[in-house]
């Protein structure tokens, strides 16, 4: 594999995954808030916004898991090592 990449899922794992679980968190946030009468609407709301907040939770470890294989793999290829890590830059933090 290429430091390139890498680099790009290093971007996803750091960046864009963890975009995507705020997402979910949000409109799982926004959800949790909205009332209804009806009790068969509220439970179904319950479970919707349980079943969000668990997809954002999974979402932000696939992130995680995502950032610890790429540096697992840069670790046992030197090359690609190089290349990743000229192309991360020193703060390890970059625009999306």
């Amino acid at each position: 594999m290429l430091g390139v990449e890498l680099f790009e899922l290093w971007r996803v794992g750091r960046l864009r995954l963890p975009a995507l679980a705020g997402v979910y968190a949000r409109a799982a946030d926004e959800l949790s808030v909205v009332r209804h009468d009806d009790a068969d609407w509220a439970l179904l709301r319950r479970q919707l916004v349980g079943v969000l907040a668990g997809a954002a939770g999974q979402v932000n470890e696939a992130g995680v898991a995502v950032c610890v294989a790429v540096e697992e793999y840069a670790r046992a290829d030197d090359g690609a090592a190089g290349e990743f890590r000229r192309l991360r830059g020193g703060s390890g933090v970059l625009p999306g």
